[in-house]
């Protein structure tokens, strides 16, 4: 079993089921093909000043909540297959987009 804990009266415990099957089509196969990439991923991330942060986190500050809205982050830096926020109606209800693969 696995116990998470998180801020606040949150947490989540459920139960992890172990394999060694290793077989092209397994569970365990598929999740280790995905991670085999991760530091070229990790590598290819985009790197801001902390300045640049700080500034993109307080203008997320100044949007939360607005509606109508439309976000004016450049997507095409974004990794392909990502879903991001295309934009928020005025009656809060939001449209998504994936990047293409």
């Amino acid at each position: 079993m696995v116990f998470a804990y998180g801020s606040g009266l949150a947490s989540s415990i459920y139960g992890v089921k172990l394999s060694t099957d290793k077989r092209p089509d397994s569970p365990l196969r598929k999740m280790q093909q995905r991670a085999e990439d991760i530091k070229d991923r990790l590598a290819k991330r985009i790197k801001i000043t902390p300045t640049e942060f700080v500034k993109r986190m307080k203008q997320r500050e100044l949007d939360y909540g607005k509606a109508p809205f439309k976000p004016s982050d450049d997507v095409d830096t974004l990794y392909p297959g990502t879903y991001y926020l295309v934009s928020t109606d005025d009656q809060h209800r939001r449209i998504y987009a994936r990047k293409a693969l």
